[in-house]
């Protein structure tokens, strides 16, 4: 069984049968905006996303999510060294900020290289 997670903040009636006709069951939607679903397999593992277009629009969105979370820890970072606190509270957060810019770099790279491609098509 493959579990696939969606982020979607629009959706309407077509993206729900959409997945529907791929076979795809929706596991869970409890935690809008993220789907979750699945799908049984015996040989070649599915995917959800299997155009160029559509991955670049998920890796953009989670080059959002990415980038937000960057902006949080640096708020926590700035304001916890304004507070005097230092030890390893101050350190976690900035291997958080590490983690997560090179997180963003990867995502970045991988969508610059999807466009290329497309563009060759």
């Amino acid at each position: 069984m493959r579990y696939c997670v969606d982020y979607q903040e629009n959706v309407d009636e077509n993206y729900f049968e959409l997945f529907k006709e791929y076979g795809w069951e929706l596991a869970d939607d409890g935690i809008l905006p993220w789907y979750i679903w699945r799908k049984s397999y015996e040989n070649e593992r599915p995917r959800i996303y299997t155009d160029t277009i559509s991955l670049i629009e998920r890796n953009n969105r989670q080059l959002w999510i990415v980038g937000v979370l960057i902006v949080m820890d640096i708020i926590v970072f700035y304001s916890t060294f304004n507070g005097g606190y230092i030890g390893i509270g101050l350190g976690l957060l900035f291997l958080m900020i590490l983690v997560l810019g090179y997180i963003m770099m990867q995502l970045y790279r991988y969508n610059r290289k999807l466009e290329k491609s497309e563009m060759k098509l």
